[in-house]
């Protein structure tokens, strides 16, 4: 699988976001980990089904940036428990009083969706159309 951004357009991304190097890998012998991370968000973008984006679909600025985004979105909730928990099922954590939703497919970082969606024109789609009032009583 060819990635969509290399290691260091990764690097130069997370120098100007905000945040993001604070959990993007840095420092000598990171290249597995920046590898490992850029390639796991590329597989969620391909596999979630949202986009109908391929490993082979030559990137753009836009999947490169969103590309970054969903392993930024790994790299800090990955060792979330509360995706672990809800990927299990768990619906209520009583201790913590906390309430999950059903997490249903791939999660993917809403600023990679966000990104995509303007890019490709895949987000929801607003119809204004007139209508009618039955004003009788």
């Amino acid at each position: 699988m060819a990635l969509w951004a290399s290691i260091v357009e990764g690097d130069a991304y997370f120098i100007t976001r905000m945040g993001g190097a604070d959990h993007w890998p840095s420092g000598s012998g990171t290249d597995a980990d920046k590898t490992a991370a850029l390639t796991t968000a590329q597989m969620d973008l391909v596999n979630c089904g949202l986009f109908g984006l391929t490993d082979a679909t030559t990137p753009t600025t836009a999947m490169k940036n969103a590309l970054c985004e969903q392993a930024l979105f790994r790299l800090m909730h990955d060792s979330d428990r509360r995706v672990g928990l809800q990927a299990q099922g768990v619906k209520h954590a009583g201790i913590v009083k906390e309430d999950y939703i059903i997490i249903s497919g791939i999660p993917i970082s809403i600023y990679a969706k966000g990104i995509l969606d303007t890019a490709l024109g895949t987000g929801s789609v607003v119809v204004i159309a007139d209508l009618e009032r039955d004003v009788t009583v």
